[in-house]
C-alpha cells in the first residue's frame, strides 16, 4: 500500500478507546487528505520509520505500536525495528504477508525478493536469491503489488528478531485476505508484549 487512509489508526482510537494515537508514513492519500473524519483525534507524522532523526523527533512512549506492512519494505529491517520499538512499552503488532513455514524449506527465513527494487539497492544477486524467488511463486505473479515488496520472511524468523529485542510472542494468526487462494503466501498477524519491566 503505498498511501493510507488511516483505517487502523481510526479502528485503535474508537472501537478500544485509546486515547492518543499517533500514525506515520511517508504519504498521504487524497482521501485522507479530503476527509477530515479520518484525521480526528489523530496525530499523523508524515515521516520515515528507517530516519533516526525523524524518529527521535516524536516525543514520549506508546503502549501499543503496530507495523503494518512495514518490514518488508525495509533495506535494514533490524534498524528499522529498533527505532519502532524504542517507542513502544508494552505490545507491539505486526501485520504483513509472510512465507508460511510449511512451504519453506528452512526455519526462521529471510529472503531477498529477486525482481524487485532491491536490485538497486542491495549490492548483491546471487543465485539462491533467484531460485528461492521463484519457488516462493512470485515468478508467476500470484500476490499483488510486489514490486516494491525487498523481504519475504517466515513467521519464525519474526519471533526470533522480536525475541532479540526482549519481545516474547503472545498470539499469532493467518488469513488469506486479499492474496489469491493459489498463492504460496499468508497474511499473518503476530502480536508481542515486552518481557523485561520499563
Amino acid at each position: 500500500m503505498v498511501e493510507v487512509d488511516g483505517l487502523y489508526s481510526e479502528v485503535c482510537s474508537e472501537k478500544f478507546g485509546i486515547p492518543y494515537v499517533t500514525m506515520v508514513d511517508k504519504f498521504e492519500s487524497e482521501n485522507w487528505l479530503k476527509n477530515p473524519h479520518l484525521r480526528t483525534g489523530i496525530d499523523f507524522r508524515r515521516g520515515d520509520f528507517s530516519d533516526e532523526r525523524f524518529m527521535a523527533s516524536i516525543k514520549g512512549l506508546y503502549d501499543l505500536g503496530l507495523a503494518y506492512d512495514i518490514l518488508p519494505h525495509q533495506i535494514d529491517l533490524r534498524h528499522t525495528l529498533s527505532l519502532i520499538l524504542s517507542k513502544t512499552m508494552k505490545f507491539f503488532l505486526i501485520s504483513q504477508a509472510i512465507l508460511p513455514e510449511k512451504v519453506m524449506p528452512f526455519r526462521n527465513c529471510l529472503i531477498l525478493l529477486s525482481g524487485s527494487k532491491a536490485r538497486g539497492l542491495i549490492p548483491f544477486h546471487e543465485k539462491w536469491t533467484r531460485e528461492a524467488n521463484y519457488w516462493a511463486n512470485f515468478a508467476d505473479a500470484t500476490v499483488i503489488d510486489t514490486k516494491h515488496w525487498l523481504w519475504g520472511m517466515t513467521p519464525s524468523f519474526i519471533e526470533n528478531l522480536m525475541a532479540g529485542f526482549g519481545w516474547g510472542l503472545i498470539h499469532k494468526e493467518f488469513w488469506q485476505g486479499w492474496l489469491p487462494s493459489s498463492s504460496k503466501w499468508k497474511l499473518c498477524g503476530l502480536i508481542f508484549s515486552r518481557l523485561d519491566s520499563r
